[in-house]
This record gives C-alpha cells, sequence and structure tokens, in this order.
C-alpha cells in the first residue's frame, strides 16, 4: 500500500524521474519468500544443504554469528 502512495505521490511531483517503488517492493517480497520456502525444504530434507543452492545459503552469515561479533566488540 505504502509503495502505491509513494509512487502516486512521485508521479504528482516532478522529480525528473520516474520511482518504481511497486514493482521493487513486489521483487524483494517474492525473493523473500522463495528463500524462506528453501530454508524450510532444507530443514525438512537434509539433502537439499548439499545442493549448489543450499552451499550458497550455508555461506551467508548467521545471525548468532552477527550477535557473537557484536558482543566481541563491546556490543557495538
Amino acid at each position: 500500500m505504502l509503495a502505491y502512495v509513494i509512487q502516486y505521490a512521485a508521479g504528482r511531483v516532478d522529480l525528473g524521474f520516474e520511482v518504481p517503488s511497486v514493482l521493487a517492493i513486489c521483487v524483494y517480497i517474492i525473493v523473500t519468500e522463495i528463500v524462506s520456502v528453501f530454508e524450510n525444504l532444507c530443514a525438512l530434507n537434509h539433502e537439499l544443504v548439499a545442493s549448489p543452492l543450499g552451499k550458497l545459503f550455508s555461506q551467508t552469515p548467521k545471525v548468532e554469528d552477527a550477535e557473537k561479533l557484536a558482543a566481541g566488540n563491546g556490543g557495538k
């Protein structure tokens, strides 16, 4: 809803360029959901973790790792 409001307002105010906020937000939501579904599938079928896509996700930093890193730096 907010994306439509931003795009409508950008059309009313001449910024000199168009803001494709609706498309960008829709793509973000779709990609996020696809990643979430794959993570759930990996939890159900551990063989998927060894797949090329699973290996890509295993290389990304985890939330726990970020918390440990932040705690080691004085919590900053």
